[in-house]
């Protein structure tokens, strides 16, 4: 299957070139280095500089629903309400990622005023509400997956995952849209139940999909699996001093209004 990543994959050719190449990516976890490498036809005494991925301000928070009992569109507004009456968004943005085109459309279609970005809407329509976006006229965008790569909001409070994320650098990557203003914010991932988990682990897992799999059933501090996938070092947001998630932060009121959300 032809993907964003395996499509990125041609940037190869350019190692043909003879001059001085960097390569800079935020989201390139440790045990991928090596395929990196491999890919870029790079000298295994390549330098690399890594700083931490940790995104201390962002809460992660994972809830599963089954299709027969509730609808997205009922627990993204459930999960909106419940983060206003705890004054936690206070005109801060929502990003709400989609699996594909036709769930961003019904969502959006029934969430009320909210902008939409996916590829199939008119590139100046397109344009036009992602900008609104940006300038606050709206505070919600609803797009899919391709929306949570390289958008660089300030004061986004709430990112929401529906059903599905494309492994776990994705799930990183469209969280971190969230927090850039400094404060505390939202990554919660809407779970189905009904459907099937990732796969199991190919030899060439360059989405991260079976440690996507573990993070979303994890019983300990979400923090660990994304550190260590990410950093190579396991660490909790004790550890780490960061906003808890909420495996640890049970009590939170946030924690337990999400956990009533289904």
């Amino acid at each position: 299957m032809q993907t964003f990543r395996t499509k990125f994959q041609a940037l190869s050719q350019l190692t043909v070139l003879d001059v001085q190449k960097v390569f800079i990516t935020g989201t390139l976890p440790v045990g991928l280095e090596e395929a990196f490498f491999r890919e870029m036809s790079l000298p295994s005494h390549t330098i690399v500089l890594r700083a931490p991925s940790h995104q201390l301000n962002i809460s992660y928070h994972i809830v599963g629903y089954s299709k027969k009992n509730s609808e997205p569109i009922s627990l993204i507004s459930a999960a909106i309400r419940l983060l206003n009456r705890h004054h936690f968004l206070d005109g801060r943005k929502i990003i709400i990622l989609c699996p594909n085109i036709s769930l961003a459309d019904r969502i959006a279609n029934r969430l009320g005023p909210c902008a939409i970005s996916h590829s199939n809407r008119p590139e100046g329509t397109k344009d036009e509400k992602e900008r609104l976006w940006f300038e606050g006229h709206y505070d919600i965008m609803v797009a899919t997956n391709g929306f949570s790569q390289g958008v660089d909001a300030p004061n986004v409070g709430l990112v929401i995952y529906v059903d599905h994320g494309y492994g776990l650098i994705n799930i990183i990557q469209g969280m971190g849209r969230a927090a850039r203003d400094g404060n505390r914010a939202i990554g919660l991932y809407f779970r189905n139940l009904d459907a099937s988990g990732y796969p199991t682990k190919s030899h060439n897992d360059y989405e991260c999909l079976e440690d996507a799999q573990r993070w979303l059933e994890t019983k300990q501090c979400r923090r660990l699996i994304l550190s260590e996938v990410m950093d190579g070092r396991a660490q909790s947001c004790t550890d780490l001093d960061a906003v808890p998630c909420d495996i640890c932060s049970p009590d939170d009121p946030i924690t337990q209004g999400t956990k009533l959300l289904f």
